[in-house]
């Protein structure tokens, strides 16, 4: 709509398959975080018997996507049910991460959570570092979006999903910085946290807290089944928002796309994502 005449079309076309690229990429990303989550739970239980594998975590995504297409495709009809049940286990696993770790991690000084600054990655200011880290904060808002896709099976779109976008931005901005708090007062030593053979610091805080591979394995088992579940939701966001494209003809195959409403971009989004698995491993 603020394009120049002359370029309106050209722009709309790769804005179209920009979006359309990112939102692919972003089912991949629920599996890879899936799939990566699984690894470092067989390397926290079985240190000396499991040795990760680039194939191994590959056919862990291909899973979640294909749970995913699953979910959206023979249950579709309980989509709206399951994503109600994911918001009760996501308030509900906040105060259960958060409770664990506030009662048994030996806590840091306040002076060095909002004081002491960090510049692991040897960055030539702190001013920088501080931007570049700020990068994974802010895509934690990603997605938040989703419920545009969604528009045309939802009543009352027009307020519905605008209140959506709001309040889901807001509580979930409190609950993260909530559970940012908590990790900075928690983490202990920073230097063991990133030095972990897992790839993510964070179980290193969870099981130095709690000093249990049991309690680690449940508190991390919460995180992952909330990334299985967000993967069905950024599947459906992914295969409405290309079944939508097609209508204006964007993508290769649109005729066929539109053929049957959604069914089709839901074979067109798993060969995409199949794609993109290819090219991680």
């Amino acid at each position: 709509m603020l394009a120049p005449r002359r370029t309106r079309t050209l722009l709309s076309y790769l804005t179209g398959w920009l979006s359309v690229a990112v939102w692919q990429s972003m089912v991949t990303m629920g599996g890879i975080l899936s799939a990566t989550l699984i690894q470092d739970l067989l390397v926290l239980n079985y240190p000396d018997a499991y040795q990760p594998k680039g194939w191994h975590g590959t056919l862990l995504i291909w899973a979640a996507v294909a749970l995913a297409f699953v979910v959206n495709s023979i249950l579709g009809r309980w989509l709206p049910k399951i994503e109600g049940f994911i918001l009760y286990l996501h308030m509900l696993g906040f105060f259960a991460l958060i409770i664990p770790l506030l009662y048994l991690a030996k806590r840091v000084d306040a002076a060095e959570v909002f004081t002491k600054w960090n510049n692991g990655g040897e960055w030539p200011s702190t001013s920088l570092a501080f931007f570049v880290g700020i990068i994974t904060n802010v895509g934690t808002f990603i997605g938040a979006d989703g419920a545009v896709h969604m528009a045309e099976e939802t009543q009352n779109a027009s307020i519905v999903i605008p209140w959506n976008i709001v309040i889901t931005v807001f509580f979930n901005g409190l609950l993260g910085f909530g559970m940012t708090l908590t990790t900075l007062f928690c983490m202990g030593d920073l230097d063991s946290a990133m030095q972990t053979s897992m790839h993510y610091p964070f179980i290193q805080i969870f099981y130095t807290s709690t000093r249990s591979s049991t309690g680690t394995t449940i508190m991390v088992c919460i995180i992952l089944v909330l990334s299985y579940f967000a993967t069905f939701g950024q599947f459906a966001g992914a295969s409405r928002q290309l079944w939508a494209f097609s209508r204006d003809h964007g993508p290769p195959m649109s005729n066929w796309l539109l053929l049957k409403k959604h069914s089709k971009a839901f074979y067109l989004s798993q060969c995409l994502h199949g794609r993109q698995l290819r090219q991680f491993h």
